[in-house]
């Protein structure tokens, strides 16, 4: 084995971070399906709440493996020649667009804004004062510089962040990564200005891939997420939390989701079959796939059953 393959997997026990129930009920068990690396991982729901989790999980030192070459450089939409960037923006620009019918200017924090894509957009527009949160020490560093924005380094949890100071929350693919994710919404909670609004874009169980697709679907994604929110339980958790859940709307990653799930699916097939999966797979990335397709996935995307959906959170007065 490589380098690569051979460290430890050390696993430990997790009880719901919601409501403390150690027992669960099997939901999934897979292996590692974005970077092919050891280990089979369960997905449980829980007895007492429904909120599912992987238990046992990884401890944070095996972890860590899962996420070399996961988190990748990825560069700002002005680094790419002009022609591309109409197309590259489309996301950012629906994030952008979601934040700004509800909170069109203030002050906002992304947390975990990876390579800044949905902070350079949100410049674009100019009605808020903007500040990031990264983990990545490197990454924090080229969003910095490249924008000339505040970004805190460092993990979520630890970041020296004022109460009561923000106006958005922005958390886009955030919340299933999180060890303690009701501790997270908590602080987002004291971090936002009483009226304001908390945006978090998390794998959507209710979606149609995840029942075409079964344990191919792309939001499993073990062993890195360690937690997926049913709807009413999600709705649940932040009404308790001091939360009025003011709407859901599908997220605009949808082609690109889509793509990683029918990857996924397609390595599974023998291999006679996968040469004729890899080819129909280069059909669906060309361009005129793509154009075809925008506008079942736009419908789907907008009735809330695609891949990942946006949940919108108002802190309640």
């Amino acid at each position: 084995m490589s380098a690569r393959t051979s460290f430890p997997l050390n696993f430990v026990p997790c009880a719901c971070d919601w409501c403390g129930e150690t027992d669960g009920d099997l939901v999934l068990e897979g292996p590692d399906r974005q970077l092919d690396l050891p280990g089979q991982f369960r997905m449980v729901r829980c007895k007492k709440c429904g909120l599912i989790r992987q238990n046992p999980r990884l401890t944070w030192d095996s972890l860590a493996h899962y996420y070399e070459g996961y988190t990748t450089y990825v560069p700002l939409i002005r680094e790419y020649p002009e022609w591309q960037q109409r197309i590259k923006r489309m996301g950012p620009a629906k994030r952008v667009s979601c934040v700004a019918r509800r909170c069109p200017e203030g002050r906002l924090l992304d947390v975990g804004c990876g390579s800044g894509r949905f902070l350079e957009e949100a410049q674009r527009r100019g009605k808020w004062e903007l500040e990031g949160l990264e983990p990545t020490a490197g990454m924090a560093d080229y969003v910095r510089r490249s924008l000339n924005l505040t970004i805190h380094d460092g993990q979520f949890n630890e970041a020296n962040l004022p109460e009561g100071h923000y106006d958005v929350l922005t958390l886009w693919n955030v919340l299933e990564h999180l060890d303690s994710p009701i501790q997270d919404l908590r602080r987002c909670h004291r971090l936002l200005k009483p009226g304001g609004y908390l945006f978090l874009t998390i794998p959507n169980l209710e979606g149609w891939e995840r029942h075409v697709f079964g344990r191919y679907w792309l939001g499993w994604e073990l062993p890195r997420h360690l937690y997926l929110f049913p709807r009413k339980v999600m709705k649940t958790i932040l009404n308790d939390l001091g939360f009025r859940v003011a709407g859901l709307e599908g997220s605009p990653s949808s082609h690109f989701a889509l793509e990683e799930t029918l990857n996924y699916w397609v390595k599974s097939w023998p291999e006679p079959q996968r040469r004729l999966g890899n080819g129909l797979l280069w059909l669906y990335r060309s361009p005129v796939s793509r154009l075809g397709l925008m506008l079942p996935l736009g419908l789907l995307e907008r009735m809330g059953l695609n891949t990942l959906i946006t949940v919108v959170a108002q802190k309640k007065a």
